[in-house]
């Protein structure tokens, strides 16, 4: 099963929105949709998209501020880390209240480590990785060598982990132990800045390649 992905970067922060789209079927998966959902909205028109679910990989107000627009046009589940249900509803955890746009959210349907499930006709296993947040998470497609990492993974570098619930050893952990461990040859797709993939990361990636255990 062939699948297309489109990147949109929006907001204040340039947050990396991702469309991911089953070619046969056009059904598609939402991945973080945190602003500017007029444009999103557009995107998914052009791709004669048909949204099944919203994946939130964590629960901050530049990956979220557009979910609730989203889901007005498309009745879909919103999903997320059952851990990361608390950042979504707080607005000093999830930031928006710093940035004067307060945003809350209850998600639909929240998820368990490991868990694997099928939406759009798209295999997707979540993984847990605390640490950017304590409920943030990566999306796995393994029939696709695909990971939708979020925060917890940049090209050359790692997320922040002195935002509220946010902890450096767990981040780490969830780098060193969850990440990249994944195969060699899986394109990571993170919240911002340039794509990569593991293998790149696992030889070159500062925060993984020295003997520190905190960022």
């Amino acid at each position: 099963m062939e699948i297309q992905i489109a990147m949109l970067t929006v907001g204040m922060l340039a947050e990396h929105c991702y469309l991911v789209q089953n070619t046969d079927t056009k059904e598609m998966l939402v991945i973080d949709p945190g602003d500017h959902g007029q444009a999103i909205l557009d995107k998914i028109e052009t791709m004669q998209g048909r949204p099944k679910m919203i994946l939130l990989t964590h629960g901050h107000f530049d990956h979220i501020g557009a979910a609730d627009e989203i889901r007005n046009q498309y009745p879909v589940p919103l999903c997320c880390m059952q851990q990361e249900a608390d950042v979504l509803s707080d607005t000093d955890a999830n930031l928006s209240a710093m940035f004067y746009h307060p945003v809350t959210l209850r998600p639909d349907r929240t998820f368990e480590d490991g868990e694997v499930f099928t939406a759009a006709g798209i295999r997707v296993k979540v993984i847990h990785t605390p640490g950017h947040t304590k409920g943030g998470c990566c999306y796995y497609l393994p029939d696709n060598a695909a990971v939708f990492c979020g925060d917890t993974l940049f090209h050359g570098s790692a997320g922040r982990s002195d935002f509220p619930t946010g902890n450096s050893y767990e981040l780490m952990d969830s780098l060193r132990n969850k990440i990249l461990t994944l195969p060699e040859e899986t394109k990571a797709y993170p919240g911002h800045d340039a794509l990569t993939d593991i293998g790149w990361e696992r030889r070159y990636n500062p925060f993984v390649n020295n003997d520190n255990n905190y960022i």
